[in-house]
Order: C-alpha cells, then structure tokens, then sequence
C-alpha cells in the first residue's frame, strides 16, 4: 500500500492511464446540460482550500452514466456537490481544453460551509442579471465584417469560422474575459455550450 508522502514503486495499467477524481458543484442544473443524443455535456465549479475563487472544469457523460443521470435529475439542481471518476479526454476530443469523460458520479451528502455560501453568492448574482449584463457589454461591440481589422473573407478552418463569428455577431457569444475563473473559455457560444473559445490557444488564428 502506498503511504502518504512517501514515492513508490507503480505499474503502468493500461484501464487507468489519465484517470481523474474531482469533486465540485454542479454550475447550473444537470436538465439544461442535456444534448439532444441524450448524453450529457456538464460543467463544475472546483472550491479548493476553503476559497470562494473557483476553477471550472468541463465533464462529459454519455451511456449507462448519462442514464442514470436522467434518472436522477431530481437529485441535481444547480449547486449539487457531485463526487466524479473520470478519464481525461484525448485532445482533439477537448479542443484545447481540459474535460473530462465521467464514468462514475456520486451525489455528496453534505456540502461544505465555504461551498454553500460561494453557491448563494454565484446564483444571486445571476438572479440579479449579472450575466445579462455581462452579454449586453459583449453585445454591444461594433461588429466587422470579413476582411476588416485582419480578418480573412472567407475561414480556413471551424475554429476559424467560430473566431469570425464572434467580431461579425459579437451578441452570439457570452464574452466572459472580465468573469472567467481558471481555465473557463474567454468566449461561449449562446445556442451551443460546446462552442467555446480561448484567446491564448495555439489554435487561435493570428489576427484574432
């Protein structure tokens, strides 16, 4: 057995390799995460060391574990603690970014004080219209078109395409730069949450 603080000796196995364990709460109810192939695409809010500053991390969820899922919607309002096994997906799966595939998922029974109060905090300010006007800000930026500032006429790749759609129709995208906690995206796409951007990327083309 392993001891604590101690280096030892491991074996390589293959069923294990980039295996994960998070536990964080659920940022918005699992019902809206739902896809339309019945999987479920999620995202948790990580509170370490008792700090209300958080880290996002993006899950995925699909067979036997999204069924049970939707078995349980009822158990998984926005703010759920969820305890979460997972392997980390390849990277041309991620675009980019880090996400996990969850293949287990257990529901906490008792949440931290520190979790619960940057929980209230998260959904009052929502309920307040915060990200409404975080969304009007973003909305409000002149839009250009196709060969202005740098920007091609036509996209050379989907990640470009997106890039191009966010400077001609800027009200399409949530702009969360000012917001973003961790490795949130700078940019989210408002009909489709698998649709996000990051200006500090590799991918990111040149003119951007």
């Amino acid at each position: 057995e392993p001891v604590e603080g101690f280096v030892h000796k491991a074996e390589y196995e293959v069923p294990y390799v980039n295996y994960v364990a998070l536990t964080g709460a659920l940022d918005r109810a699992m019902s809206s995460y739902q896809k339309p192939d019945g999987g479920y695409t999620f995202q948790i809010r990580m509170y370490p060391h008792e700090q209300q500053q958080s880290q996002m991390f993006e899950l995925e969820a699909q067979g036997a574990v999204a069924a049970a899922i939707s078995a349980n919607l009822e158990q998984l309002p926005e703010g759920a603690l969820l305890s979460i096994t997972g392997v980390l997906a390849r990277p041309q799966e991620a675009y980019g970014r880090t996400k996990v595939i969850a293949t287990h998922i257990g529901i906490c029974s008792s949440v931290p004080e520190h979790i619960v109060t940057a929980t209230a905090n998260l959904k009052a300010w929502r309920n307040a219209g915060g990200e409404e006007r975080i969304s009007a800000a973003a909305g409000s930026s002149p839009a250009l078109t196709p060969g202005e500032g740098g920007m091609p006429v036509k996209a050379s790749s989907d990640r470009e395409a997106m890039w191009m759609e966010v400077f001609t129709d800027p009200g399409s995208y949530y702009d969360n730069r000012l917001t973003k906690r961790g490795r949130q995206p700078d940019f989210k796409c408002k009909s489709d949450g698998d649709r996000v951007l990051w200006v500090e990327d590799w991918k990111t083309p040149q003119w951007v």
